[in-house]
């Protein structure tokens, strides 16, 4: 699978061109806003998923262009994924009052969690947190973390 990722890349930055990636032909020309992707992909690569963080990258741009990016998406069926370290009741609310659009995927909490969009209501992948629930074991992550904590 092709995969775009944004990540700690500010929206309203210039764009930067980066190998054969030059800037995204979906914004408008007129545009003072400006996007920026990082990655490498050659010219005949379809995107078909596209993760996006959202703290000082996705929710740092205007309104137009997330409006911008979420059409081309829909436009283009590209996979959208939120990634981010805030928790689903975070990120809800932002979809809710339209500064985020609808994803078809969540994966919040760091990875601790990761929701689905199933006919436009979010359920969350029981397996997933239970696996998560089953192998990670706090006690001994504390342990480690105190160890390195005492150590000169």
């Amino acid at each position: 699978m092709n995969v775009l990722g944004v990540s700690r890349v500010r929206l309203d930055s210039p764009i930067k061109k980066s190998g054969v990636v030059s800037s995204p032909n979906f914004l408008d020309k007129g545009s003072v806003d400006r996007v920026s992707f990082s990655g490498l992909l050659p010219a005949n690569v379809k995107i078909k998923a596209a993760f996006f963080d959202l703290d000082d990258t996705l929710l740092e741009g205007s309104q137009k262009v997330r409006d911008q990016i979420f059409d081309y998406l829909k436009k283009n069926n590209i996979v959208s994924v939120y990634s981010s370290d805030r928790g689903f009741k975070q990120i809800e609310p932002l979809i809710e009052d339209g500064t985020l659009m609808k994803p078809d995927w969540i994966v919040g909490n760091n990875g601790g969690a990761i929701y689905k969009n199933i006919n436009g209501t979010f359920e969350e992948i029981k397996t997933w947190t239970e696996s998560l629930e089953k192998k990670f074991n706090k006690t001994k992550v504390r342990e480690i973390l105190a160890k390195i904590a005492n150590e000169p």
